[in-house]
């Protein structure tokens, strides 16, 4: 896994966006110094600084350029991890993420590299940046991932927001919230639901309809 590791630097939006310019290059020099004989897997680590909207627009936009060029082939890299939380995301943010997640390319070979993970705790997310998020995940068609015989939801981390859960309730059919079943897990879920929740409206309020 390609680690790209802001965390933890108390950086404001700006200098997110000045760090963005920059990212594209570099990314794609590591790249191909390591002659890439399979995808690589990224992890993108922002969290505990002061990112807001327009940092997150920026780093979206060169992720998905790099995901995107026809250098690399079939062994294009692609985001398997956001670690966002503790920042100053709000519903513009989490638009950006909803765009991003809707780019992703998952067929054939490519149906397992996609986003895992969006941690999105501790941020400034409404409702309206929930729901973008869930139905971006919903309607990508990707999610749940196919695995063996089980299915993998995409993991979404929103607890400690400005999030109303109980007001979500249309956009919960695709969403599990549910882990007091031991057989639903970040990994697995047998909901077969788009999304996990965790620690959503108390752990236990919604399952997608089957």
């Amino acid at each position: 896994v390609l680690e790209i590791n802001l965390a933890e630097m108390d950086l404001g939006d700006g200098d997110i966006c000045a760090v963005a310019q920059e990212l594209h290059e570099v990314l794609v020099n590591r790249l191909l110094d390591a002659d890439l004989q399979a995808k690589v897997a990224m992890a993108v680590k922002l969290n505990n600084n002061r990112c807001g909207a327009n940092g997150m627009a920026a780093i979206c936009s060169v992720l998905t350029s790099i995901c995107h060029l026809d250098m690399f082939g079939d062994n294009s890299p692609y985001v398997r991890s956001f670690w966002l939380h503790r920042n100053e995301l709000d519903d513009c943010a989490a638009s950006a993420l909803a765009l991003f997640l809707k780019r992703q390319v998952a067929v054939g070979a490519d149906a397992q590299c996609v986003v895992r993970e969006v941690h999105l705790s501790h941020n400034i997310v409404t409702n309206t940046g929930a729901a973008a998020l869930i139905e971006a995940a919903r309607e990508s068609g990707i999610y749940p991932l196919q695995r063996g015989n089980g299915r993998v939801p995409l993991w979404l981390r929103l607890h400690d927001t400005r999030v109303r859960f109980e007001l979500l309730a249309p956009h919960l059919l695709s969403v599990c919230c549910s882990l007091s079943d031991q057989r639903c897990k970040a990994h697995g879920c047998v909901c077969r639901a788009a999304v996990h929740l965790p620690k959503a409206g108390g752990g236990q309020l919604y399952r997608p309809a089957r």
